[in-house]
């Protein structure tokens, strides 16, 4: 079945000084058309708005004509294999009939005319009339629109002369379309005849719109036929099985959940409105299905079209009537079964629609039912979600107990806190929150509890004690309290923190034209950061606390040349101290430097080879790999951190022959971390700084641009404001892509500068004033379903069936 748009518009046009001026040439005629086509498009535009519109004056004369073209719509039985339109069908109904008018604007001394009528746009030349802009006139073969005819029509008391044209909406209700007449056509009553549609056009614009059907519309279906009779100015459209059949359609106007929390032993009501939205009266059930299950049905019996009629639905718990116990999860064990308390979904029907909505199913006593609970080890907190499923407000006692002792069975921990009388909704549901002090347990396994079992019906708690009594345990060991992020550790219990700087590889070597082999040391600093303080590694061996927003404070008579660790016979040196944090982080930053002088320092031998030795003297500009949340710096470089679990290393060889790899840099720098099948050996209580700094962010950008370059998991979003992401971006060059086809210098390869961070939080076990945890917190929100119109699906029409008729009154002077 198919139904029909029809939008009709009445345009007024009002205007004070003359449209056209005679035209005397074929360029003055081309002129006047396109202003003639801003005017097609300003009233156009005015429809659609409803907005005044203005219009540009043209030169010539207009001219109103009304009753140019009259459009007849039919009911009929067609046969469509006769070619004949006087025998080819049989009306069924009284046609329905449109008049149009339209606007002809004459150039002088021509027989030029361009027309605006319906929408469209006619040019009129040597008595032939063509198509400049099609009227909206068409037939689809969908499910829901048949025959879509948007017109504009001029309306009769339009003043065609003047300038300073002004198109203008009067607002819907002013048409002359009478719809239910329209609709009378188009729908039929269900038999087997008068379901074609017959549409006759009689035109003086015949072949205008000839022109517009055959061309400019969908009308290629196989059950559309044309009639042409061209003399008497008639063009006939038949379309097969257009008509719709008049039918009933129920839409679910709302769906109103009475009693939206139904504790047990009450009632679940629920009230439904259902609109006939058909053409013709008729009956329908209204089914409402719970969770899949439990079912009742309302009938609706002779509703008129456009009648609304309640459908009022009944589920009791307790009685003779017991449909609430046929929902899967509800049954009579009000007390034992604490888990069928809950949000139940319930689906409306209609022989045409359908709609869904919800109720809370609530226990007639307290219960504080809790749903989850867990320990994070990092922050030292302890959460529980739980919910009030009481019908109403009650006061319940939350009570949390932690108990342990230490490794060695010295120390025992028993400490209790209770929040008495704390007030919950009904279907609150919250979460409670308890801080624990680590630093001021001993390492040893722990047992936390919450009790919310503060009821005055044993029963329930008696067989659901699982429910509101919720026990974890953890364990707290050395090195726990550490942990880490791209670039930094970040301690969170007092700790003795170990820094060391145990490699720095960045250096060049080669033979000169005279086949000399030199080597050339690049300039390097680094500082770390422990707490709030920056301390610089020295060339002795020293550090000295410099400004913590600053790696490269220099003081007075000092230059950053001072500070370069990396230089001729300090290659396997390393630099370090010990600090001790209470908390906080721990990072290493380096600096590589561009040099702008290089200085011969001393010669040596290396495998019957004779290498001159130089130094950077004047440096250039610094790339620096240090810790940062703000916002990418281009000149940057990149770091990461290795830890026990997130030990893997990219395969870093030396770039040189007189260079570490990073096997060889472990193993002089510390006692025995060792590289194993690409993964550093690494205790819980040690830490890997992998620093690249002779590459940027900028040349970074480079290697995923490349034509050839990487596409990987940070193809995206490597150059992002993120300085972690681009860290990461970089590592995972360095782990999964490094060849010299393409990236000439083996960057990013994160052995320019290696840390190394020892932590020792102690052993003994030293207990203070502080107290064991912080005052809880309860933070809930109580849960609501919604009582009214929840989630219809809308049915299959708005009053018409599948018929859609809309008159859009439109008037514009």
């Amino acid at each position: 079945m198919f139904g029909l748009v029809a939008m009709a518009a009445t345009l007024t046009v009002i205007a004070g000084m003359s449209l056209m001026e005679t035209i005397q040439t074929e360029t003055e005629i081309e002129q006047t058309q396109q202003s003639f086509d801003v005017t097609s498009q300003q009233l156009h535009q005015a429809v659609e708005s409803g907005d005044p519109q203005g219009l540009p004056d043209m030169d010539g004369s207009a001219e109103l004509k009304t009753g140019t073209t009259t459009i007849e719509f039919k009911r009929a039985d067609v046969d469509f294999n006769e070619d004949n339109y006087n025998t080819a069908w049989e009306e069924t109904t009284t046609p329905y009939e449109i008049n149009i008018n339209a606007v002809e604007y004459h150039v002088d001394g021509t027989d030029e005319r361009f027309v605006y009528e319906g929408g469209g746009q006619w040019r009129v030349s040597n008595d032939h009339t063509s198509v400049q802009s099609a009227p909206q006139f068409r037939f689809s073969y969908d499910e829901t629109l048949g025959l879509d005819v948007s017109l504009t029509n001029v309306d009769d008391s339009s003043q065609i002369s003047g300038n300073d044209l002004t198109a203008h909406s009067e607002g819907p209700g002013a048409s002359s379309i009478d719809e239910s007449e329209l609709r009378d056509v188009l729908e039929h009553d269900g038999t087997d005849s008068g379901d074609d549609i017959v549409i006759e056009i009689e035109t003086e614009y015949y072949q205008a719109w000839e022109e517009a059907l055959d061309r400019h519309s969908d009308l290629d279906h196989e059950d559309v036929k044309y009639y042409h009779d061209r003399e008497a100015g008639v063009l006939r459209v038949a379309i097969e099985e257009l008509a719709v059949e008049q039918s009933p359609t129920f839409n679910i106007e709302s769906i109103d959940t009475i009693t939206p929390n139904v504790e047990y032993g009450d009632s679940l009501e629920v009230e439904v409105k259902v609109k006939n939205v058909g053409n013709t009266e008729g009956d329908t059930d209204v089914d409402m299905t719970i969770a899949d299950s439990a079912s009742d049905r309302e009938s609706i019996n002779d509703l008129s079209p456009g009648d609304t009629e309640t459908s009022h639905f009944t589920f009791k718990t307790q009685g003779n009537d017991t449909e609430l116990r046929d929902v899967d999860g509800i049954n009579n064990k009000k007390h034992q079964n604490i888990d069928q308390y809950d949000e139940y979904e319930f689906e409306i029907e209609t022989a045409d629609d359908s709609g869904t909505g919800s109720f809370l199913f609530s226990y007639e006593w307290e219960f504080l039912r809790i749903e989850d609970h867990s320990y994070d080890a990092e922050s030292g907190v302890v959460t529980a979600d739980f919910t009030n499923i009481a019908g109403d407000s009650r006061d319940y006692d939350i009570t949390f107990l932690l108990e342990g002792e230490s490794e060695d069975g010295e120390v025992e921990i028993s400490e209790e806190r209770t929040l008495d009388d704390v007030s919950q909704l009904s279907w609150e549901e919250s979460t409670y929150e308890m801080d624990i002090n680590q630093s001021r347990l001993p390492y040893g396994e722990y047992e936390y509890t919450v009790d919310v079992s503060d009821t005055n019906f044993p029963s329930a708690q008696n067989n659901n004690s699982d429910e509101s009594i919720a026990s974890g345990t953890f364990e707290l060991n050395a090195g726990d309290g550490v942990g880490t992020e791209p670039g930094e550790i970040v301690v969170n219990e007092p700790t003795d923190v170990g820094v060391n700087l145990i490699g720095t590889e960045i250096s060049a070597e080669g033979q000169d034209w005279w086949g000399n082999w030199q080597k050339q040391w690049g300039a390097v600093t680094a500082s770390a950061v422990v707490g709030d303080t920056r301390y610089r590694f020295m060339p002795d061996g020293s550090v000295e606390e410099i400004a913590y927003d600053d790696p490269h404070d220099t003081g007075p008579g000092e230059q950053m040349e001072d500070f370069n660790l990396n230089t001729f016979g300090t290659q396997e040196n390393v630099y370090n101290f010990e600090e001790s944090i209470e908390e906080g982080s721990v990072s290493i930053e380096a600096t590589y430097w561009t040099c702008d002088n290089y200085q011969y320092v001393g010669s040596d031998q290396y495998e019957n080879r004779g290498y001159d030795h130089y130094e950077c003297t004047d440096f250039g500009e610094p790339i620096t790999a240090d810790v940062t949340d703000g916002d990418v710096d281009p000149d940057a470089g990149f770091i990461m951190t290795r830890d026990q679990t997130r030990n893997e290393l990219p395969d870093i060889e030396e770039g040189f022959d007189r260079q570490r790899s990073v096997q060889e840099v472990f193993d002089d720098g510390t006692e025995d971390i060792e590289l194993e099948n690409g993964e550093l050996q690494l205790g819980a209580q040690d830490f890997a700084f992998m620093m690249e700094v002779t590459m940027d962010q900028t040349e970074l950008a480079d290697e995923y641009d490349h034509p050839n370059g990487y596409d990987g998991d940070y193809s995206d979003t490597f150059n992002s404001d993120d300085q972690t992401l681009a860290n990461q971006a970089a590592w995972d060059i360095a782990q999964d892509y490094r060849h010299t086809a393409q990236s000439e210098t083996g960057d990013p390869n994160f052995n320019d500068v290696i840390g190394y961070v020892e932590v020792d939080p102690g052993e003994s076990y030293v207990e203070n004033e502080d107290p064991l945890h912080s005052d809880p917190t309860l933070d809930g929100e109580q849960r609501t379903v919604n009582t009214e119109t929840s989630d219809v699906s809308g049915g299959a029409g708005d009053g018409t069936g599948n018929v859609d008729v809309g008159v859009d009154e439109i008037v514009i002077s």
